[in-house]
């Protein structure tokens, strides 16, 4: 975290509030350069600064940027770390939007809840292990452009392997719903053919 006792940011100029203090929010990290997660979580530090700042009353602000502090090659000591900048508007403003999601997947059930294999996944440094898990204990996941809805039927029908997927869109096609009259989510018969295709295909 960096103080400055002027009321001037470094990215936007002269506070027109007259604040005494802008704070700058930051984080040191070891990889060599940040991450989108990393930068997220600098947005989080300055959102809980911003809300004691107005809760208290103190007479400041927090800077509308953020840094991370990264090691130079061969130097993972910091001693000479690397201070990169970025924009925390685009983060504080989704906060709102964020929030509200939150809310409303932990008002559901934990089963219900929306976590499956994207392709914007493979950027985040987890991705190892979820792609591990969906591997060994859901390899539907890997069914290519399988949607939230898709995905909640085939749980709903207790379908994990691919295997046990074609035998139940097979018998859904010859008339039968695989003995269940209670399923929460229901596919289409365009999506059974469709998900029968892929899991033929692989």
């Amino acid at each position: 975290m960096k103080l400055s006792p002027a009321p001037v940011d470094e990215e936007t100029g002269p506070d027109p509030n007259r604040h005494q203090v802008v704070i700058q929010v930051g984080d040191i990290k070891g990889s060599p350069d940040p991450r989108y997660h990393q930068k997220w979580q600098v947005a989080v530090y300055a959102r809980i600064l911003e809300k004691m700042i107005t809760d208290q009353g103190i007479p400041a602000r927090v800077s509308h940027s953020g840094f991370i502090v990264s090691p130079q090659p061969g130097d993972r000591s910091l001693s000479a770390g690397k201070k990169h900048m970025f924009d925390l508007t685009p983060f504080l403003a989704a906060f709102p939007s964020l929030c509200h999601t939150l809310g409303q997947i932990l008002a559901e059930r934990p089963a219900d809840a929306d976590h499956r294999l994207q392709t914007r996944c493979t950027a985040c440094s987890g991705f190892a292990g979820c792609y591990a898990q969906a591997l060994s204990r859901e390899e539907i996941q890997f069914l290519p452009a399988l949607t939230k809805g898709e995905l909640m039927a085939l749980r709903d029908m207790g379908c994990t392997t691919l295997e046990k997927t074609a035998r139940v869109l097979e018998n859904m096609a010859k008339g039968s719903e695989d003995g269940r009259s209670d399923m929460k989510f229901h596919l289409s018969p365009g999506q059974r053919a469709t998900l029968a295709g892929w899991c033929d295909a692989f």
